[in-house]
C-alpha cells in the first residue's frame, strides 16, 4: 500500500500528459501510486493514458468520467478522492505542472 497518491485531473491533455509521466518516472522516490481522472476528454488523452499505464512501472489507475464534470469540481471533492486512494497523503496536480 502506497503512502502517497498522486491525483492528476485530465481534460484534453494529449500535448502534455506524456511529459507529466516522464517526470513521474524520473522520481527517485517510488512508493506512490498515480490516479488519473479523465474528465471526458475529446482528444486522444485517454488512449495515451492507457498506453502509458500498459508500459509504465508506476502503479497507475485511470478513471474515465462518463461526462464532463469540470475538473475544478474535483478540487472541491477531495473527500471523495481520498476514498479512491490507497495512500495516506494525496498530491493533487495538474497535467501541465510537470514533475521534475
Amino acid at each position: 500500500m502506497s503512502k502517497i497518491s498522486v491525483i492528476i485531473p485530465c481534460y484534453n491533455a494529449e500535448k502534455y500528459i506524456k511529459k507529466c509521466f516522464e517526470g513521474l518516472e524520473k522520481q527517485t522516490f517510488r512508493e506512490f501510486d498515480v490516479i488519473v481522472v479523465d474528465d471526458f476528454s475529446t482528444d486522444n488523452s485517454l488512449n495515451i493514458l492507457y498506453e502509458i499505464k500498459q508500459n509504465s512501472k508506476l502503479k497507475i489507475k485511470v478513471i474515465k468520467m462518463k461526462q464532463n464534470v469540470k475538473l475544478l469540481l474535483l478540487f472541491q471533492l477531495t473527500h471523495v478522492l481520498q476514498k479512491l486512494t490507497s495512500g495516506l497523503r494525496i498530491l493533487l496536480t495538474l497535467y501541465k505542472d510537470l514533475p521534475r
